[in-house]
């Protein structure tokens, strides 16, 4: 009881210090500026300087002190000096104490808002939408809970902690605030000095947008208007949606008859980006790692043609990636993904080509498993694979590695012999990888015999394929720095083309057609303003089908040149495919046409 109360005196004797006034005043303003700082995916410098060679002079020199790209908390948060003038006012008239308790709330909804806007853009390159992070936000409880239950539980308790600690700090320090304005209530300086900020705001405003980022005077309200005007578009759109015609160019792929019957292998490989090639820690190992493949596999008569392709998300939610590549249609929006699987059950996707091509159709998603608040029931009616292969279905017991356990390696190849090899008819294969999801902090080894990733402990696994690994990197190892993520980034990436390649070498059909397609570029560790363009191969024995593919803008080769745009849309490519199997496995003369953009979402009936 003695600690308590002598804790309670010293809390009660530093509210009354002066110096605790300022120290409250200060760092409340820092901390609802921190996140755009902390979340950056630019590189920030914490202490931001002047430029001494202004090419301006003093021009420059002082609109560095007005707004500067460089993301430093060295600003004034607008709504922060509002908050202040109405505890202020409230103290000087004697209003009830719920206005405190609302200046309070005020703040904690600013910094609520300034980490959730902040980290959504460093995760997926764009401001966020209210309406689609809201239908997220059951499944990402859930995910949570399911993480924090298996690896990640000291990690998530240590995120609520910190929270804990800094929302629950943040009366104490406005309490400080206002028994400082109570004894500045009657200072003529200090009333100078607010109402001069009160100007240099006003003025601040006049000269730049209130929307403007770099400004040395912030406002976070555009971005809360921005957020919501946003989410009440993309409502009315969907209401409207009912009211549009029909597109039905995909129901017409239902009167294409396929002559001859390639097995079709799709991967979707996790976070494969163009990083790789615009990073320079990366370029020159990627491109050296890309060109032996390719070697490797013209010298067993496969050959490839590679382009860019725009994905319509960036650094998560690869459901969306994938929903645009299988439907032909742009989604970006959970909102829109969510409204076209729960509505429609027969819509002419590309599962749904194969399926009445005489196809066996598959979905590997080692992804996908049974936990809480998770049901499969809308995705299995919407994409109608014959054959899904989730999690449980891969007979797993063997050292858990990376964001979701199983390997790709065993997943892939297990795959293969206990489904694949037994269709007896030719094979569609869908195949979304997962051991190079984020955060790439647990590299599985690379197995010589797949099987022995399930036979043998984690231990016994890594030492035994010590050299494997080792062999693996030694060509990069001496080329990348350490402290961006890139060198862990890059490791994953060549275990994913190194399983892809054997595959292809071991265990493929000659008249097989193989498409490799990055889901979205990397989060975090791209740098600002990213990309949306990731690389797409498309590889094959079969000369004349891939030579055509020039004509959209592909190059020969699996080595893409840094400066080559983007020819392709992940949405595009359905179009595409079926446009190429019709010319070069059917007698009709009539093609079907090639939809870069696919088509709008529509009354599909």
């Amino acid at each position: 009881m003695d600690s308590l109360q002598k804790l309670k005196r010293f809390l009660s004797q530093l509210k009354e210090n002066p110096v605790f006034f300022w120290f409250s005043l200060i760092l409340l303003n820092i901390l609802l500026f921190l996140p755009q700082t902390l979340f950056s995916p630019a590189q920030v410098s914490w202490i931001p300087l002047p430029p001494l060679d202004a090419p301006r002079g003093w021009y420059d020199t002082l609109l560095f002190f007005l707004r500067r790209e460089n993301q430093d908390f060295f600003r004034l948060i607008a709504e922060y000096y509002l908050i202040l003038v109405l505890l202020f006012v409230s103290l000087k008239l004697n209003w009830s104490a719920w206005i405190y308790r609302f200046i309070t709330g005020s703040y904690i909804f600013l910094l609520t808002f300034q980490i959730y806007h902040n980290l959504m853009i460093l995760l997926f390159g764009e401001p966020p939408i209210l309406y689609n992070d809201l239908m997220l936000l059951k499944g990402a409880f859930y995910l949570i809970i399911d993480i924090s239950l298996t690896k990640k539980l000291f990690e998530m308790m240590l995120v609520v902690l910190i929270l804990g600690i800094v929302f629950s700090v943040i009366p104490f320090l406005f309490h400080g605030i206002r028994d400082g304005f109570r004894r500045f209530m009657h200072s003529r300086k200090f009333m100078i000095i607010g109402i001069s900020i009160g100007f240099i705001i006003i003025i601040n405003n006049l000269w730049f947008n209130f929307s403007d980022y770099r400004t040395t005077i912030h406002w976070i309200s555009p971005k809360i208007v921005s957020t919501v005007e946003k989410s009440f578009k993309l409502r009315s759109f969907l209401h409207s949606i009912t009211d549009s015609p029909a597109d039905s160019t995909y129901y017409h792929y239902r009167n294409i008859r396929l002559e001859q019957r390639p097995d079709i292998y799709i991967f979707l490989v996790e976070s494969y980006g163009r990083i790789l090639l615009d990073h320079p820690q990366s370029r020159e190992v990627y491109t050296h790692w890309m060109k032996s493949v390719e070697d490797t596999l013209s010298g067993e008569r496969w050959n490839a043609y590679s382009t860019f392709s725009e994905a319509p998300i960036f650094g998560g939610r690869s459901w969306l990636t994938m929903g645009s590549f299988i439907t032909g249609i742009h989604i970006k929006d959970e909102a829109v993904y969510s409204f076209l699987i729960n509505r429609t059950r027969n819509y002419p996707h590309m599962v749904h080509f194969f399926n009445i091509q005489g196809y066996h159709t598959f979905a590997l998603q080692p992804l996908n498993r049974v936990r809480p608040g998770f049901s499969m029931n809308s995705y299995e009616k919407f994409y109608q694979y014959q054959t899904l292969i989730n999690f449980e279905d891969l007979d797993f017991d063997g050292p858990a590695f990376g964001f979701r356990n199983i390997p790709d390696q065993y997943s892939l190849n297990y795959a293969n012999e206990k489904f694949l090899q037994k269709a007896g008819k030719p094979c569609f294969l869908f195949f979304l990888t997962v051991s190079s999801h984020s955060p790439w902090l647990d590299l599985p080894p690379y197995a010589e015999n797949w099987r022995d990733i399930q036979a043998i402990n984690r231990a016994q696994l890594q030492e035994k394929y010590q050299h494997t690994s080792e062999k693996l990197q030694e060509t990069f190892k001496l080329n990348i720095s350490t402290g961006t993520g890139i060198n862990e980034y890059l490791e994953h990436m060549i275990y994913e083309i190194k399983m892809i390649r054997d595959f292809i070498l071991n265990e493929i059909n000659p008249n097989s057609i193989i498409v490799i397609l990055g889901d979205h570029q990397p989060p975090i560790i791209t740098e600002e303003n990213p990309s949306f363009a990731t690389p797409l191969h498309v590889i094959s024995q079969d000369q004349e089908f891939l030579f055509s593919l020039q004509e959209y803008g592909f190059s020969t080769g699996l080595l893409l040149n840094p400066e080559q745009p983007s020819t392709m849309r992940h949405e595009g490519i359905y179009s595409l495919l079926v446009r190429l199997l019709s010319q070069h496995y059917t007698s009709e003369k009539s093609l079907p046409r090639y939809l870069q953009s696919g088509i709008s979402i529509s009354n599909i009936k």
